[in-house]
């Protein structure tokens, strides 16, 4: 796991919250995916899934 002390938004938050990294724009294959529509549908489902699953 990533060292979180210098993202305020996981240390300084009174609520639970986290970070989602879904690739680096720097990367083209990447970047690509990132401007598919449905590549970032099943992104926010995949993320949607894993926080329901948190959450129960």
């Amino acid at each position: 796991m990533r060292d979180v002390r210098g993202l305020r938004v996981l240390v300084k938050n009174a609520r639970p919250a986290m970070l989602v990294e879904v690739g680096y724009l720097s990367n083209r294959a990447e970047a690509r995916l990132i401007s598919s529509d449905s590549h970032v549908q099943l992104l926010a489902d995949d993320i949607a899934a894993g926080i329901l699953e948190y959450l129960r």
